[in-house]
């Protein structure tokens, strides 16, 4: 996963269409005119040797996870915006763990992963908030078989409604589980709240780690789990290499139309690739958006003014602008794409 907030610039002559990384979908747009844009109980408990010689159910083990900022060598630097900085980009406010049972057919490929148990996350003492990398503990079951597990950031609701009653998912399949983990905006907001360092919305993230196995002497997993968010970032600039673009054209305002009001905490299994690096570095990429059956379009168009820092007045607005993904609509339906 390319884990930092990435500015991918592009000009329009055309449909658009792009990977996701980082936030899912960072998007700069240089605007020569008018355009479009297509913007995630157990009932028995085994009891296995611990390294002190006693036995265990339960075995603290740290996690580290690389937000989206730290993106691999080679990729843009993410940027600020104006509301809030980096450091609330990558704001951790609460940790919750799903765990899953791993099972194998005989060749060695995964035969299915199914829901275990889940647990919360505890920041690690010597944390530094709003960082690329950071570290909690988790208490997770030790088991005679691998586990993966997913880690769910800043969407609390949503996770202690999905695993309230254990009996709903126990056994179940991860894809239909995590299906279910979905965000929307408060009825009262129109989108998604950016207004100051100590006014915003923390953004859900979704990632998880390899198959693991945990042992009564397990301290750590074996790499980084790479993070990912659900919501889409929006920069919008003038073209500035187009000679007198500028003194023609002046931007005071942006608005955005066709936005979804809810999304999916984590995508579509199908829509996920994973890349080790260096042997020892996980990067997990999502392809294409993965958008809830339910989710309903704005009604009436959200207009943005503010141009401030990164921003440039009348050129440039970076960092105002947070979305819920959506898909390209088929040409029938061109009137619902989300544009600007």
């Amino acid at each position: 996963m390319k884990r930092r907030i990435e500015r991918i610039t592009t000009v329009f002559s055309g449909p658009f269409s792009k990977k996701r990384n980082g936030l899912r979908k960072s998007i700069s747009l240089l605007l020569l005119g008018m355009m479009g844009l297509a913007a995630s109980c157990i009932s028995e408990e085994e009891i296995y040797p611990s390294e002190s010689g006693g036995s265990q159910t339960d075995r603290e083990v740290n996690f580290l996870i690389a937000v989206p900022y730290a993106a691999p060598t080679g990729t843009q630097t993410g940027t600020q915006s104006r509301a809030i900085e980096t450091d609330q980009e990558n704001a951790i406010d609460n940790i919750y763990v799903l765990a899953f049972k791993v099972e194998y057919e005989q060749n060695g490929t995964i035969k299915s992963e199914t829901y275990d148990y889940s647990a919360i996350g505890i920041k690690s003492a010597a944390n530094t908030e709003g960082t690329s990398s950071q570290s909690f503990t988790v208490k997770v079951k030790v088991k005679d078989y691998d586990q993966r597990f997913v880690v769910i950031t800043n969407a609390e609701d949503a996770v202690t409604a999905l695993t309230g009653d254990p009996n709903t998912w126990t056994g179940k399949d991860k894809a239909d589980m995590l299906a279910n983990l979905k965000v929307s905006l408060e009825t009262s907001e129109d989108r998604w709240k950016v207004i100051s360092a100590s006014n915003y919305t923390a953004f859900p993230m979704w990632g998880e780690s390899g198959a693991e196995k945990i042992t009564g002497s397990t301290n750590s997993l074996s790499m980084a789990i790479p993070m990912l968010r659900m919501i889409a970032k929006i920069n919008v600039q003038l073209d500035e290499t187009v000679s007198g673009l500028t003194n023609k054209f002046k931007m005071k305002s942006v608005h955005l139309y066709n936005t979804n009001t809810s999304g999916h905490v984590v995508p579509s299994i199908a829509a996920v690739k994973e890349e080790i690096r260096n042997t020892s570095q996980r990067y997990l990429f999502v392809e294409e958006p993965t958008v809830p059956s339910d989710a309903v379009l704005s009604k009436e168009p959200i207009e943005y003014t503010d141009f401030t820092a990164p921003g440039t007045p009348d050129v440039a607005m970076k960092g105002a602008i947070y979305t819920f993904e959506t898909k390209a609509p088929s040409n029938e339906d061109r009137m619902k794409q989300l544009a600007l």
